[in-house]
């Protein structure tokens, strides 16, 4: 079986644009996320790829309540179409879909296509590959914010925690 880069960034970058949108672009289409490391003092990017857990959450280090959030029935996406220039047809626009099946959908969940541009990706199968991730990730909407103690000053945005707490019945919920 044959194998091929996960990510590579194939187009040219728009100079009109400022560099941290650029920045923003590459990274969103190489799998990763830009972030501003305020312990480095500098712009740093975290894969977007499966990894352990960083540090636990429990009620001996949350301080005070917990919110829990995410979108809403009618903001979920149950499609994606991803516009790209597609290297086979000389960089003309070519469009990649992906769906949620019918029976993984919620109950009265309605049609909402999200639609988003890969300038610098021109390969069909990268393209695919990016359409199922974002469309996927998109779904995965939980915000949960709480208040802990010093021992979490080390963490750095994207790393990975995990939770457990008895009234949210979550036990290591990443």
């Amino acid at each position: 079986m044959a194998t091929q880069p996960k990510f590579r960034i194939n187009g040219l970058v728009d100079t009109s644009k400022n560099v941290l949108d650029n920045l923003d672009t590459l990274s969103n289409q190489s799998g990763a996320f830009l972030t501003w490391d305020p312990n480095a003092g500098k712009w740093t990017v975290i894969l977007n790829d499966t990894a352990s857990s960083t540090m636990s959450f429990t009620d001996s280090n949350i301080v005070g309540e917990i919110n829990v959030s995410g979108t809403g029935l009618t903001e979920m996406f149950n499609s994606i179409e991803v516009s790209y220039p597609h290297k086979d047809m000389r960089d003309t626009t070519d469009i990649a879909t992906a769906t949620i099946d019918s029976a993984d959908r919620y109950t009265n969940e309605i049609d909402n296509t999200l639609e988003i541009t890969l300038p610098q990706t021109n390969n069909p199968i990268q393209a695919q590959f990016i359409a199922g991730r974002e469309l996927k990730q998109s779904r995965l909407d939980m915000i949960v914010e709480f208040r802990t103690n010093y021992d979490a000053n080390e963490l750095k945005a994207g790393d990975i925690i995990d939770i457990t707490n008895t009234a949210l019945d979550f036990t290591n919920k990443e």
